[in-house]
């Protein structure tokens, strides 16, 4: 009598399954579970609803993109490859729901400091000390 081969079975043990984060399912780049972390921080006691954090990632995260890319729409008209500091200030400035949304919320220490010294921004060689002679 004919012996039939067993079907051998296959235990993956060895294989894990790869954990899934929330960000990735929600295909977000922002971090949701820091964003839920900082909402637990600031409202101890407080019950959050399981997609609130998701929602306000998405949010944050459309935002930066809308300012970034005017940031870079205005680096390219410059001819530059870099986005600096000033550019997202400006973008931010040009774009008047942008700006009405955040409003004296950015707070850009080393903009700042050049928007209260324009000739800095204009003639850059200068120092700090010497003064712009003005035309009479």
């Amino acid at each position: 009598m004919a012996r039939l081969p067993k079907a051998k079975l296959k235990k993956n043990f060895n294989k894990t399954k790869e954990s899934v984060t929330k960000s990735q399912k929600a295909g977000l780049t922002l971090s949701v579970a820091r964003i839920y972390a900082q909402i637990k921080r600031k409202n101890p006691g407080c019950s959050i609803q399981q997609y609130a954090p998701v929602y306000l990632a998405a949010v944050a995260e459309k935002l930066l993109i809308e300012i970034i890319d005017l940031a870079a729409y205005n680096v390219m008209k410059n001819k530059r490859k870099r986005i600096m500091p000033l550019d997202i200030f400006t973008a931010i400035q040009k774009d008047r729901s942008i700006k009405n949304l955040l409003g004296d919320r950015v707070l850009l220490s080393h903009v700042k400091n050049i928007i209260d010294k324009p000739h800095l921004l204009l003639y850059p060689n200068l120092n700090s000390n010497t003064r712009i002679k003005s035309k009479k």
